[in-house]
């Protein structure tokens, strides 16, 4: 998961808890690796199987997802003063895991025509893995 590697004050994570039991987690941190003054969004996202899809909310705004609908919220507030530019990445091609593949085009037919995301970069390198780079523009 790669807690604990930017240090308290450049990374936090939340947890969506269910009958005492973690059902999903997500990282924010500082992305100076990527530019300066950019903070991730949605890192290291990870919700158990039996849950995907779970959480009351929409699926025009992707809040079907826990990390989406109930994490994104907290780590929004906690970046935003921090960055210039809050950002979050997919894999870009299906050669990576899955689900996350999924997400980007779910980014790409759902959140980017709402005008919630922008496209900063596509296919860049990143932690040895092709990934997209968003622009969260507001909260879906």
């Amino acid at each position: 998961m790669k807690i604990g590697r930017w240090g308290k004050d450049n990374e936090a994570w939340w947890c969506t808890w269910i009958d005492g039991e973690i059902v999903s987690i997500s990282g924010c941190c500082t992305f100076d690796e990527y530019r300066p003054d950019y903070w991730r969004l949605m890192f290291r996202t990870a919700t158990l199987k039996e849950y995907r899809g779970k959480a009351p909310g929409s699926i025009r705004t992707i809040k079907t997802d826990f990390n989406w609908g109930y994490i994104l919220p907290y780590q929004y507030e906690f970046a935003k003063s921090k960055a210039k530019k809050l950002v979050f990445t997919t894999n870009s091609t299906s050669d990576g895991e899955r689900n996350s593949y999924r997400t980007d085009r779910a980014i790409r037919k759902v959140l980017e025509p709402q005008g919630i995301v922008k496209l900063v970069e596509q296919d860049v390198e990143i932690f040895y893995t092709k990934q997209n780079v968003w622009e969260l523009l507001k909260l879906p």
